[in-house]
């Protein structure tokens, strides 16, 4: 959920406000890149925002992305660029919503603190900054909920270490190579990470999402997304999928792996699985059987869908699942086809995969 705060030219200083509070000052950021993906509650260093999240568990790594989003104004905030943003700062667990607004200098956000107050819930985390920007004051802030939290561990690792997987309470967890390699197992334990690139870790509690993170191994953490995720349009399903599969193949490529062709008869076999995910009847199991029903049992075969904003959200999304990422990181894959249906609401994306 993405909510845009009006600006107020003006408003009323708390009374409790500290007498050195100096609205002119600059505004006091929290860390934007962290190595370790932990959480943990403070106090904002900045009495204004110290103001705003009182009473509210304010996240200090979650407030460096929420930080980091308000200092790129290049483009409007997204729920995407959130996440990555959150990943950078070591948040780990999944950003529900965004909340971002003006502010004259040094004035209290009283609708955002309205906001806040009146949609946070018991065991939400806050993410809250605010930066200057020119002349006036821009306030983020994110909220997350998570449902268990894990222990500590760091973003960037060496070859051949271990990563340890351990959560308050007990569950499972998958892991992704680079190389689409996927392990399974259950909470503690340790996967000795044997490939360099991008990993994508995965911790569920009964059978709900704790976290679904990228580890980096003998390389650094991007700066940005994969996907460049604003500023796309397309105007019917065919667009859509040939931009998806343009997408598909810089995903490839970034993971050092063969473009895929497109096949005609893939293509075709996306109609039916398509119109099942939109009456909610489909499953990725049943899709799979059909493309082996008809022929392509030579090797790995894939149905995958996702439902998105934008068709560059949708292969994001499908990069942050492990089943999904497994299917598009696959070396053994040389054919795709796909269909979709495109909305003013969105975008629903169905591809096949298959080896020949």
């Amino acid at each position: 959920m993405i909510v845009l705060l009006l600006a107020l030219a003006c408003g009323p200083k708390p009374a409790d406000l500290p007498p050195e509070f100096n609205p002119k000052g600059s505004p006091l950021v929290p860390a934007m890149d962290a190595p370790l993906y932990t959480s943990g509650l403070g106090l904002p260093k900045d009495a204004l925002v110290a103001q705003v999240a009182l009473g509210h568990r304010w996240d200090e790594a979650l407030s460096g992305a929420a930080a980091s989003i308000a200092l790129d104004t290049s483009h409007a905030p997204t729920l995407e660029g959130a996440q990555h943003a959150a990943h950078r700062a070591g948040y780990p667990y999944t950003v529900k919503s965004l909340n971002f607004g003006w502010m004259d200098v040094g004035v209290y956000p009283e609708e955002l603190g309205r906001s806040l107050a009146a949609t946070l819930r018991e065991g939400d985390d806050l993410g809250l900054a605010r930066v200057r920007t020119q002349d006036r004051d821009r306030w983020v802030a994110l909220v997350a909920h998570p449902v268990d939290r894990i222990a500590p561990i760091f973003r960037e690792l060496r070859m051949g270490a271990e990563l340890p997987i351990k959560a308050s309470s007990p569950g499972t967890w998958t892991v992704v190579s680079p190389s689409g390699k996927v392990q399974r197992g259950t909470t503690p334990a340790k996967v000795v990470m044997n490939e360099a690139g991008e990993w994508w870790l995965e911790v569920r509690s009964l059978n709900t999402q704790v976290v679904s993170l990228p580890v980096y191994v003998d390389m650094a953490t991007p700066p940005a997304p994969m996907l460049e995720l604003p500023g796309e349009s397309v105007t019917g399903p065919a667009d859509a999928v040939a931009y998806a599969l343009d997408l598909l193949d810089d995903v490839r490529d970034s993971f050092a792996m063969v473009p895929l062709q497109r096949d005609g008869t893939l293509d075709t076999l996306a109609g039916l699985p398509l119109g099942q995910v939109l009456d909610k009847s489909w499953t990725q199991e049943g899709g799979e059987a059909r493309l082996r029903a008809a022929g392509f049992v030579g090797g790995p075969a894939y149905q995958i869908q996702c439902q998105a904003s934008s068709v560059a959200n949708c292969i994001d999304k499908l990069m942050r699942a492990p089943v999904s990422r497994a299917a598009l990181l696959h070396p053994g894959l040389r054919l795709v086809g796909g269909g979709a249906q495109v909305r003013t609401d969105g975008v629903t994306l169905l591809l096949n995969l298959a080896s020949e």
